[in-house]
């Protein structure tokens, strides 16, 4: 009896044996799969995130767009000066004729050159404005065109290493309810397309 004991207990811890032998081969590759996950959430902790860009913010320190709005301003002014001007010209024409004409010195000939003239005046000033106001039109799309393409090609460059899913835009009035600044990238943004126009201008 004590030989059977003795032999069914070497059996039992024979079969003990191999069943943990079993469930550390099935537990191993378990542990080297999550060691293998450990390493890539590590090595790219922002995957499968979102951040942000504060467009506001963007636009009020980005130098590149303020020198061009700069630009655009003085392009403004100098059109406004130039409309005032052909303005001027106008009214300047049209009180020397109403001062003849008080004065019963306008001719029949006078008057008739003076009414084509104005009508000149007009005509110009009036094509000017439509010219320059698509003038306007034109570099303010532009510059909104450029900034576009420079933002996302930065993006681009800065999202390879950081592997964001997602990096949208903020702004008043936007689609966006709440942001939480914990996921906000603005100031990287803007130190990073600074640096790049500086470099650009050496």
């Amino acid at each position: 009896m004590a030989f059977n004991r003795i032999k069914l207990w070497g059996i039992a811890s024979a079969l003990v044996i191999g069943l943990i032998a079993c469930e550390q081969k099935k537990t191993e590759p378990v542990q080297e799969e999550k060691e293998v996950q450990k390493e890539e959430i590590q090595e790219f902790p922002n995957e499968g995130k979102i951040a942000y860009v504060n467009i506001e913010s963007l636009e009020k320190h980005y130098v590149y767009l303020n020198e061009k709005r700069k630009e655009l301003n003085n392009r403004q002014n100098a059109i406004e000066n130039e409309l005032k001007r052909m303005n001027t010209q106008y009214e300047s024409k049209m009180k020397e004729l109403q001062e003849k004409y008080q004065k019963g010195t306008l001719t029949q000939e006078e008057a008739e050159k003076g009414e084509k003239d104005l009508m000149s005046l007009q005509q110009r000033f009036e094509q000017r404005q439509y010219e320059t106001q698509n003038e306007l039109l034109s570099l303010q799309e532009n510059l909104m065109r450029d900034l576009q393409e420079k933002l996302n090609n930065f993006i681009e460059k800065y999202n390879a290493d950081k592997k964001y899913a997602y990096i949208l835009s903020y702004g008043e009035g936007g689609s966006i309810l709440y942001a939480d600044p914990k996921y906000e990238i603005t100031n990287d943004v803007i130190e990073g397309m600074n640096a790049e126009e500086k470099k650009d201008k050496e």
